[in-house]
């Protein structure tokens, strides 16, 4: 049975979600100061999961999402640990560079954290449902029904659609992660989010890192991938400080991922072409799509 938790923001006008902080503490806190300069209170704060991976802070970013008492579910990197398996969970292929590279930084966030910090994690749910000026937001981490499920812009419809059961007809926008690239695309009426990664480039050749942004305006919800500058070459260097994988202090560097593996065609195409910020409506009163 998955926990779910609920939240009702008739009044408040803007969300935020984020997800894949992936231990980096000097994104994390670059993000948290700009939500502050925003005014941003925490709990309109929403973290779609992995919190936890490459790179060299798990104990810090524990403390620092604990601390700012933001909404969370649990990634699979979360999951795997809150219950002591030996690997992240996170569906790589068999043998590939991500999956080698996987025994080193897992076995690392392991052993960095204690008990106190798996019982807070423990505490995540597996979904979080928004009722949000007449709509409903489902946030989940791969898919509603997949915790490690990837999912890209480039998928075809039915890997969608295969993934929302009849439990979530009322949803009107599907917020999830794990993917690592941001994008927005309507699958049978629904508004399909993935918030990117703030811990990690997306492959595009820049050292951006990526959230989301929902805005409400009458019947309107704007919708915003939004990207974040922070100070990764000081990330980078405690990742070697650290002994964690060259690869992935390189890829906070390039702007490019070490391997394409989990990568479609389309999105292996995409590789260093810089995304573009983009903004987008839904309007609820009769589902229009802009």
């Amino acid at each position: 049975m998955k926990k779910i938790r609920s939240f009702n923001f008739e009044n408040h006008k803007k969300l935020i979600f984020f997800g894949g902080v992936y231990s980096n503490a000097e994104a994390f806190k670059a993000f948290l100061e700009l939500m502050d300069n925003e005014e941003v209170s925490m709990d309109r704060l929403f973290h779609s999961g992995d919190l936890l991976a490459y790179c060299s802070s798990p104990k810090e970013v524990i403390q620092l999402i604990k601390e700012r008492d933001i909404n969370s579910i649990l990634g699979n990197v979360e999951q795997q640990i809150v219950q002591e398996k030996s690997d992240c969970g996170c569906n790589f292929n068999e043998g590939s560079l991500c999956d080698t590279l996987s025994n080193q930084w897992y076995q690392f966030a392991k052993n960095q954290i204690d008990k106190k910090d798996k019982e807070y994690l423990s505490t995540f749910s597996d979904l979080i449902k928004i009722r949000y000026h007449q709509s409903n937001i489902l946030l989940c981490h791969g898919s509603p029904n997949q915790i490690s499920k990837y999912l890209f812009n480039s998928s075809r419809p039915e890997e969608f659609e295969k993934t929302i059961d009849q439990s979530l007809s009322d949803i009107d926008i599907i917020i999830s992660g794990h993917s690592g690239i941001p994008f927005c695309r309507f699958i049978n009426e629904k508004l399909w989010i993935n918030t990117g990664a703030l811990g990690m480039p997306a492959n595009d050749g820049t050292n951006r890192t990526w959230f989301v942004e929902l805005n409400q305006e009458g019947t309107t919800i704007h919708y915003q991938l939004r990207s974040l500058i922070y100070d990764f070459e000081k990330e980078a260097e405690l990742m070697r400080q650290n002994q964690l994988p060259e690869q992935y202090a390189k890829a906070l560097e390039t702007g490019l991922w070490p391997s394409l593996d989990i990568l479609p065609e389309k999105e292996k195409d995409q590789t260093a072409i810089p995304i573009k910020e983009f903004k987008g409506k839904l309007i609820i009163n009769n589902k229009d799509q802009q």
